[in-house]
């Protein structure tokens, strides 16, 4: 690779993911031109893995920063500092052309009625997700300057500027301190101490109000307020201020903002196991939840989360299919039925035994260590509750008490509890994935926790009648 840069030219390369691999570099003048030569020998193809992070974190590659130019004595500054790139970006906002009238009919509209701030900000934000559609469009300028809000209304579609630059107008149309944000996602490994168009790829807006920054992302279609996806958590965001910017970073939440939690009362009936389940989604859960349930045909919503509830099990029967706060996204996601799981009792003369655990997540999670080259990232933290309450009829009695289990680690952890009650089981699993990305020396001990893991599900109730 020959990276020829004339006199006049002031640049920056930044090495990445070149330790340890047989790529040299040589330098020398020649004239008016420094000559860059890197030489690469053997080098592997590039590595690819399900769930791996960008290959800026992986693959080898040289940045090249343009900073500033100096032809005939006339300077011409690039991106020599953060500063210059806030200070384009900034141009860009400029030339949009937004038309207030427009925006704040509209951001009326929306919020009539409403007298709360938040309220407000709430309202403005789920309509966004709800009537703008997100489309990718990178073409020429458009790739970086944002399109008219009022364009974005009319079309009903927009690319993330475009739908960060509606959110940041309306809410100041009704008089919100809404700001334009850039940001890279976790997606790409630099930071805006690297400045380059490289660094980010994303656009969303922030509301600033009494110190406080919250941030919205219209492109995460049924995320709630105050709730930030994992693909932006940590990460460096550069926030309009004028002639001046604001670089801030990203809370990062923990996993309890994402929890799922089922929970089964049931009863014994032959060898079926009958009862009533209440199912629970929170943040990104939520969202996953939602995103597959609206990319279904209308008419076939219910069957198709029937089927998700039940995993794919013939022997499950769902009714009385209920669901709470499909259209709020700033609640709790909760799904209450009646179950019915046919054949879940094998008896045997009076012995029977049952599978109290038929979800077994992550069972079959285990890395191959002689094969898996790359981290392995998650979609987004994980919390997930699986309670079961299972009434025994009289004269059916447990027969020994099944081993609980605990595995905590730095990034993740499993426990299962079984308690006893008058004529009842409880069982509690849960699973908390508290770093969503592993590293491959985290994959041995992950396989021997799992290992643990699915000795605890394949473990069944053993119950004696009488």
């Amino acid at each position: 690779v020959r990276l020829v840069v004339p006199s006049w030219m002031t640049v920056e390369i930044k090495e990445y993911n070149l330790k340890g691999r047989s790529i040299t570099l040589s330098k020398e003048v020649k004239g008016n031109e420094s000559v860059y030569l890197y030489t690469i020998a053997n080098l592997p193809a590039r590595t690819r893995e399900e769930s791996a992070p960008g290959p800026t974190y992986t693959e080898p590659h040289i940045l090249v920063m343009c900073k500033y130019a100096e032809p005939n004595g006339t300077r011409i500054t690039y991106f020599n500092t953060l500063a210059d790139q806030y200070t384009w970006y900034r141009s860009l906002v400029k030339e949009i052309g937004n038309d207030q009238t427009i925006i704040k009919a509209k951001a009326e509209e929306i919020t009539k009625g409403a007298t709360d701030d938040f309220q407000k900000v709430k309202l403005i934000y789920q309509w966004v997700q709800d009537n703008i559609r997100y489309i990718a469009y990178e073409d020429g300028i458009a790739g970086f300057k944002p399109d008219k809000a009022q364009e974005v209304v009319r079309k009903k579609y927009g690319d993330c500027k475009g739908m960060g630059n509606l959110m940041t107008e309306m809410l100041k149309a009704i008089m919100l301190d809404g700001r334009i944000c850039w940001l890279g996602t976790n997606h790409i490994a630099y930071d805006y101490r690297t400045p380059s168009l490289s660094v980010d790829n994303h656009v969303i807006c922030a509301w600033l109000y009494k110190g406080k920054t919250y941030f919205l992302d219209a492109t995460e279609k049924f995320i709630g307020f105050g709730e930030n996806a994992e693909r932006i958590q940590g990460r460096q965001v550069l926030i309009e201020d004028g002639d001046k910017y604001i670089l801030q970073t990203i809370p990062v939440a923990v996993e309890t903002q994402n929890t799922a939690i089922e929970k089964r009362l049931l009863k014994i009936n032959g060898n079926n196991l009958e009862g009533k389940v209440t199912q629970t989604w929170k943040g990104e859960s939520k969202e996953w939840l939602l995103s597959q349930f609206h990319d279904t045909k209308k008419e076939k919503q219910l069957d198709a989360l029937t089927r998700y509830l039940s995993d794919g099990n013939p022997n499950f029967t769902i009714s009385n299919l209920k669901l709470v706060n499909i259209d709020d996204y700033n609640k709790d996601i909760i799904v209450e039925y009646d179950l019915v799981i046919k054949n879940a009792i094998t008896s045997f003369d009076k012995e029977l035994y049952v599978d109290i655990d038929d979800r077994k997540d992550f069972a079959n999670l285990k890395f191959d260590l002689t094969k898996r080259k790359l981290p392995y990232t998650f979609p987004y933290k994980v919390h997930l509750v699986f309670e079961t309450v299972l009434q025994l009829p009289d004269g059916i009695k447990l027969t020994g008490q099944m081993p609980p289990l605990k595995a905590e680690q730095p990034d993740f952890y499993f426990s299962t509890i079984y308690a006893t009650g008058l004529n009842k089981i409880e069982y509690k699993r849960e699973i908390r994935i508290k770093n969503a990305v592993f590293n491959t020396s985290q994959m041995k001990n992950w396989n021997e926790q799992l290992d643990l893991l699915n000795n605890s599900y394949n473990n069944q109730l053993s119950l004696t009648k009488q």
